[in-house]
């Protein structure tokens, strides 16, 4: 009678155990097929005078698999999460396009922003 009652017990012991050992499903393991994600906070518009800069501070997810890409006016200047531009001396006011795409394997996930150049006041 004893071990009619120990049975069940190690059963539920061992799958409370082995459920306790699968992978945790607040961290799944990503892959290649996962939509990438840019993290952090990101500026539309940055409004900056000559010799200013303006620093993006973003983080990408996966990580280790995703590529990225900032592009200013269509023209790659930048791979890698933090993106710092300074203002270069400028006569006028100008505009410039900045675009930031991420990839993970054929997944793209992108932001768009303009950088206003203004003359020294």
């Amino acid at each position: 009678m004893y071990h009619s009652r120990k049975y069940p017990f190690v059963l539920f012991l061992f799958l409370t155990l082995y459920c306790a050992c699968k992978k945790d499903p607040q961290n799944p393991a990503l892959t290649e097929a996962d939509y990438p994600r840019i993290l952090g906070t990101w500026t539309k518009e940055a409004n900056i005078y000559e010799g200013d800069t303006v620093q993006y501070d973003v983080q990408f997810s996966p990580a280790n698999l995703c590529t990225a890409s900032w592009k200013v006016n269509g023209v790659e200047v930048w791979t890698k999460p933090r993106f710092r531009f300074g203002c270069p001396p400028v006569t006028k006011k100008d505009t410039l396009q900045l675009y930031l795409e991420v990839r993970n394997g054929d997944q793209v996930n992108s932001r768009r922003g303009i950088i206003i150049l203004n003359p020294k006041p």
